[in-house]
């Protein structure tokens, strides 16, 4: 990736149910990550598990001069064993 941007987002509108069925406002404080290509080309994900694998190839193709080595990656999608559905991941290819 070209960049790699962390955005946290406060979000005082979110309405949470409470035990006796009504709902109160609070706010919601969540991160979303901004990855920009070569190209331009910009994704955006909520996913935790994504950036860190990102983060961690990014710190090991790190040059000694500070540069960031030329590298692709492959988003992967993987069952969760702790929760129900999916996450996300990526590894080198």
């Amino acid at each position: 990736p070209k960049n790699l941007v962390v955005v946290e987002i406060h979000n005082p509108h979110t309405k949470e149910r409470q035990a006796d069925g009504t709902t109160k406002r609070v706010e919601k404080v969540y991160k979303e990550y901004i990855i920009e290509t070569q190209d331009g080309l910009m994704y955006s994900t909520s996913s935790d598990s994504l950036y860190s694998s990102l983060h961690d190839i990014m710190a090991d193709m790190l040059n000694e001069d500070g540069t960031l080595e030329e590298f692709e990656i492959k988003v992967i999608e993987k069952p969760s064993s702790n929760f129900a559905g999916n996450f996300l991941t990526c590894q080198l290819i």
